[in-house]
This record gives C-alpha cells, sequence and structure tokens, in this order.
C-alpha cells in the first residue's frame, strides 16, 4: 500500500502470544528507510542464529538444553551481510558491520556449552 509515494504499508501476519490466535499486523515506514529496515531485520535475524549454532539454554539447566547445530548456512548468511555492510564500501553500517564480525567468530568458535555456559555470543558492551 503506497500514499503519496512517500509512506508505505505492509501487512505481516504474526503469531500470537500463548496459545492465542495469528493476527495481521500493519507495519508503515518511509520509501526512502525499505531497504535498511530489511537489511537490518536480516541482520539481528542472523545474529540469533549465529547464538544458537553452539545450542541454547532455556532455562539455564543441563535438562532444558536445545542441541547445537551446523554452523555453515549461518556462517554463509553472516559472510554475505558482512559483504553488504563493509566499510569500505557502504556509509553508515560500521556497528552493524562489528556485530557481525563478533557473531561471524562465536559461529566459527569450537565452543561446547554444556561445558563453559558462560561463553554464550553476548554483544552488548
Amino acid at each position: 500500500m503506497r500514499i503519496a509515494g512517500l509512506i508505505v504499508g505492509s501487512r505481516n501476519k504474526r503469531e500470537g502470544d500463548s496459545g492465542c490466535l495469528p493476527f495481521w499486523e500493519v507495519e508503515y515506514q518511509l520509501c526512502g528507510e525499505v531497504d535498511r529496515n530489511s537489511l537490518l531485520r536480516e541482520i539481528d535475524q542472523a545474529v540469533i542464529k549465529a547464538g544458537q549454532v553452539h545450542g541454547t539454554f532455556l532455562f539455564s539447566s543441563d535438562h532444558f538444553f536445545i542441541k547445537p547445530s551446523d554452523p555453515a548456512p549461518v556462517i554463509a548468511d553472516i559472510k554475505a551481510l558482512m559483504q553488504r555492510t563493509h566499510p569500505d564500501k557502504v556509509n553508515g553500517y560500521e556497528a552493524e558491520f562489528d556485530q557481525l564480525s563478533k557473531a561471524l567468530k562465536y559461529a566459527r568458535a569450537k565452543i561446547n556449552l554444556l561445558k563453559t555456559p558462560n561463553k554464550k555470543l553476548n554483544l552488548v558492551g
């Protein structure tokens, strides 16, 4: 949906919380920001996947641990995003590039979270 070429609206299906029915949500954004917002969303999803490569603790107990997954597709996605946000090629994505480089190092690391649970991906600070 376009309004005078300045605003773009998109309908996205969202899952309801705690057993509620799914619903449609309309998001509005400026036309000039569509590509940037899409790229930022892709970066966030790639970093989340990188944080789950070595497994995930659901409740900080060994009994609720999701097993590690294959890091190869995650590493490939991160490398592609790093090409799109490289500071030498594009201005304004330096923080995102640093975030992706940390996520790439974490995904490549040989970490066993069951032995060292304090080595989770931490991108704050």
